[in-house]
């Protein structure tokens, strides 16, 4: 068995930040990898060093319908937040849906209306978007259609988008532009702009910091994340970049009691 990693070290400095995109609802949080039990379930030992990096608050992302009422179930209970909605590669599922996709938009439609006041609350849609680099799970057409469909949820409950864009820029926008998300981030509309989430450009323009690999991740990195933004904009202190992520957040997601 792999045992949980030690406790962080408080950061030094008046540093605060909000993760927005946690997937706690990832089995590897409980110790399973690939199915497999590779070690105790340490989830709330990742919240406590992720405390000790200055982490205040994290929003959990919702990723089908069954992923985001678990999120909801969590963000109640850790006192976190919690987006509705489902990812591009699982976008089959409002066609497999028992009703078809509008019952299955439907779903996603109560879960929304139901929290979006009090603890754990919903304060995005998504993540949703598309993605094609994993064809495999969802066809084009079937991303398009069902990522056209969350959009109404922002509109109706005048609520951010948590947004993923892979592979798939120019259909990504232009669904975007015409479901009235314009310069305005869809604000015409009802909505409430959003964040994209996932990087499409090219390999020259990627900036390798600590070699990362694909695997886990936690929101203890967060602080790593500011700084890297901080060399590359030489002459913004690093308490300048980690201080306007926050006010941003704050204001696109109403986090206005933090």
């Amino acid at each position: 068995m792999i045992s949980a990693k030690p406790a962080a070290q408080p950061v030094t400095g008046n540093f605060r930040f909000i993760d927005i995109g946690v997937n706690l609802t990832d089995p590897v949080f409980r110790g399973y990898h690939h199915g497999r039990k590779k070690h105790d379930d340490d989830l709330e030992a990742m919240l406590e060093r992720s405390r000790a990096a200055g982490v205040k608050s994290m929003i959990i992302t919702g990723g089908s319908l069954h992923e985001s009422r678990e999120a909801l179930e969590l963000a109640k209970q850790f006192n976190f937040y919690a987006t509705v909605g489902c990812h591009p590669t699982r976008s089959r599922q409002f066609d497999q849906f028992k009703g078809g996709p509008n019952a299955y938009l439907e779903e996603l439609d109560k879960l929304i209306e139901a929290n979006l006041d009090g603890n754990g609350r919903v304060v995005a849609v998504g993540e949703c978007g598309l993605d094609y680099d994993r064809t495999h799970f969802a066809s084009p057409e079937v991303q398009k259609k069902n990522f056209r469909l969350q959009l109404s949820l922002a509109k109706k409950h005048h609520l951010p988008l948590f947004l993923h864009s892979r592979a798939a820029h120019a259909d990504f926008v232009s669904i975007l532009r015409e479901e009235g998300f314009g310069e305005d981030g869809g604000r015409g509309a009802g909505a409430k702009g959003g964040v994209v989430h996932s990087f499409t450009a090219t390999k020259p323009e990627t900036f390798v910091y600590g070699k990362p690999v694909k695997g886990r991740n936690e929101p203890t990195a967060i602080g790593g994340v500011a700084w890297v933004v901080h060399k590359l904009n030489e002459g913004v202190p690093y308490e300048k970049v980690t201080e306007k992520a926050w006010k941003n957040t704050v204001e696109l997601f109403g986090l206005t009691e933090l």
